[in-house]
């Protein structure tokens, strides 16, 4: 099973119908009940997390979140944070948040290095952004993939199973659900 972290994302629907389509079991929890989350993935057997996007602007109400969120650094089951969860998970690991113009587009993201976060993909995919922050490259992350607008856009941690992505794969149609297909399957290997 899968666990989706809402975050408050008015796109938390579309990651769970998108899973759903795929045929893959999930379980949707507030960002507000983490303080068992241990428990919770050994109870339920999780085999992967997926950290919504949402509405905060980290660069005005950041403590919130970064404390609620510790436990990625503790991880032993596959995290992939989308936008807003792709940006606490950078800045956890000591990536810097930045403040820039709103972007609301679909974009190619380019491809730079190979992952099996991309099978399946081309080198160049078409994917939604929606977001007016970003972070850089964080320490011990590899960049997997950028595009104009967003220098930092797929990040992997170097040893541990930690993928964050600043687009948003469960209202990008195909790639998406590709994208979205790839990370259940790294979830049990």
């Amino acid at each position: 099973m899968i666990l989706i972290i809402d975050c408050g994302s008015s796109y938390i629907s579309f990651i769970s119908k998108s899973l759903n389509k795929l045929n893959i079991k999930n379980k949707k929890i507030s960002a507000d009940k983490l303080q068992n989350i241990f428990d919770l993935i050994k109870s339920e057997n999780i085999k992967g997390i997926i950290g919504s996007g949402g509405p905060t602007i980290l660069t005005k109400e950041p403590d919130e979140y970064f404390q609620k969120f510790q436990f990625i650094k503790d991880l032993d089951v596959p995290f992939l944070g989308i936008c807003l969860s792709h940006q606490i998970l950078g800045h956890l690991f000591g990536a810097q948040l930045l403040h820039g113009e709103r972007i609301k587009l679909d974009h190619e993201i380019n491809i730079i290095k190979a992952d099996p976060l991309f099978k399946d993909l081309p080198k160049s995919s078409i994917f939604t952004e929606n977001h007016c922050e970003y972070i850089d490259l964080p320490k011990n992350f590899l960049l997997l993939a950028s595009s104009k607008p967003t220098e930092v856009e797929v990040i992997k941690h170097k040893t541990k199973p930690l993928y964050g992505v600043q687009f948003h794969p469960e209202v990008s149609g195909q790639n998406g659900l590709t994208l979205l297909k790839n990370f259940y399957e790294l979830c049990f290997n």
